[in-house]
């Protein structure tokens, strides 16, 4: 139960899967994290990749614009029709080398940069991404609308020991009056 940052903990997470995987038995199942762009900063992109994780994410902006024409392949989400074009890698840049970069086309005409190390073919990396989209944020849509939820907040626990007690005001306030009851039937 923390709200640490999402770059301290994506690693963690990783290695926490990987061992559940190997211990499971399947040690040659790749893991792949999808996550949003508060994670995608190129030290912690690199950190993964060289940790032997696959990751999906998108590019935060500034980035360079292609040209309606350069989208040259198709995917199909839903009822839309995205095109998509893989011209070059992402160069994360002060040596920390290169991750595949996927420049995607929305109906609206917007595009969307995805960051990703994997194999896997470009349609699966970024319905991927998609489909995190679909679920988690729709999710924490409900959460903040319905139950006024928010997770974003900047709010920490902190861990108390268990024999500690914690004195509660309302009782403080109530013994006080208690007190004063008592004194004044006692005067009375």
């Amino acid at each position: 139960p923390n709200h640490d940052s999402l770059t301290s903990l994506a690693r963690p997470i990783a290695r926490r899967l990987r061992d559940g995987l190997d211990y499971a038995g399947a040690e040659r199942t790749r893991v792949m994290l999808v996550f949003d762009r508060a994670g995608a900063f190129p030290n912690e992109l690199a950190a993964l990749r060289d940790a032997g994780f696959e990751f999906v994410t998108y590019e935060r902006g500034p980035y360079p614009q292609l040209l309606r024409s350069a989208f040259d392949h198709e995917l199909h989400y839903g009822d839309e029709v995205l095109r998509y074009a893989e011209p070059a890698q992402k160069n994360l840049g002060a040596g920390r080398g290169r991750v595949r970069r996927i420049h995607v086309l929305t109906p609206e005409g917007n595009q969307l940069n995805v960051l990703c190390v994997s194999e896997a073919e470009a349609e699966f990396v970024v319905l991927a991404l998609l489909h995190r989209w679909g679920r988690q944020e729709n999710q924490f849509k409900y959460g903040v609308e319905r139950l006024k939820l928010n997770q974003l907040d900047g709010r920490h626990v902190d861990l108390v020991p268990d024999d500690e007690e914690i004195p509660n005001p309302a009782r403080r306030r109530l013994d006080l009056a208690i007190t004063i009851a008592r004194q004044q039937e006692g005067e009375a």
